[in-house]
């Protein structure tokens, strides 16, 4: 039941993210960044010497 009740929070929850007009608005108007993350990244296109910290 825990799996289910999962899985449904899972399929739901990004359901609620959207682009709103205001927010596009922002973003034309400058001064407001967007910052995406992956959900997995692996890493392999790095350079041997790319050190994030």
């Amino acid at each position: 039941m825990l799996r289910l009740v999962l899985a449904l929070f899972l399929l739901v929850v990004p359901s609620l993210a959207h682009a709103t007009d205001a927010g596009w608005a922002l973003l034309r108007d400058g001064g407001h960044v967007v910052l995406l993350r992956h959900a997995f990244v692996t890493g392999a296109t790095d350079p041997a010497n790319f050190d994030i910290g």
